[in-house]
């Protein structure tokens, strides 16, 4: 899914949420976000000196970079650069700063390869070459941790893969749903403040 559909399903899912605030002292918050009926898609979000924690069915997160978190992640989602201040997060979604293995990044990559060890020959014989890397690749049943051996040890065509430079991650879904639920969690928290202010 790309950053737009996971922000629609994100709204999708998040259509009925309530917040109820916890704890509110200046930047040490709790905040919890969730439907009246059920616990689906619930999530909180805490902070304190230097800290955003966000915590919930979609996985969890700790973010630090400057006193009052809420400031650093006001505006539009950056997962890039707020991956870098990531210093804690969700050990069951096979993430690292947000990020994880991606099949399809991995052949685009190869392909790549190919086609730039390749450059002189026809499309024809970069395909077949293509082809061949990628079913062995499959044969092996490539995964996170053993791609760059099976890359490393493929012999087709004379190709030698330089596997140092390939990046075959991707934000994951759930941390993209957990960016725009840090955002909207913000605002929707700044709403019922002012709200409140103008009663």
């Amino acid at each position: 899914m790309n950053r737009k559909q996971v922000n629609k399903q994100f709204l999708k899912d998040v259509k009925n949420h309530k917040l109820e605030i916890k704890i509110d002292d200046g930047v040490y918050r709790h905040l919890t976000f969730k439907r009246p009926d059920t616990s689906c898609y619930r999530f909180d979000i805490v902070t304190f000196p230097e800290h955003l924690v966000i915590t919930g069915d979609m996985g969890d997160n700790v973010f630090s970079r400057i006193p009052d978190m809420f400031d650093f992640f006001r505006g539009e989602i950056n997962p890039l650069y707020w991956s870098e201040k990531i210093v804690a997060e969700e050990p069951n979604f096979n993430e690292y700063r947000g990020q994880k293995f991606d099949i399809k990044t991995l052949y685009n990559n190869v392909k790549e390869d190919i086609k730039n060890q390749l450059s002189g020959r026809s499309n024809t014989y970069i395909n077949r070459a293509y082809k061949e890397v990628i079913q062995e690749l499959e044969l092996h049943e490539v995964n996170s941790r053993n791609w760059h051996d099976i890359l490393s040890n493929i012999e087709i065509k004379g190709l030698d893969f330089d596997y140092c430079e390939y990046d075959n991650t991707i934000f994951s879904y759930h941390y993209l749903w957990r960016c725009f639920a840090i955002t909207w969690g913000i605002k929707k928290y700044e709403e019922m403040k002012n709200n409140s202010l103008q009663m």
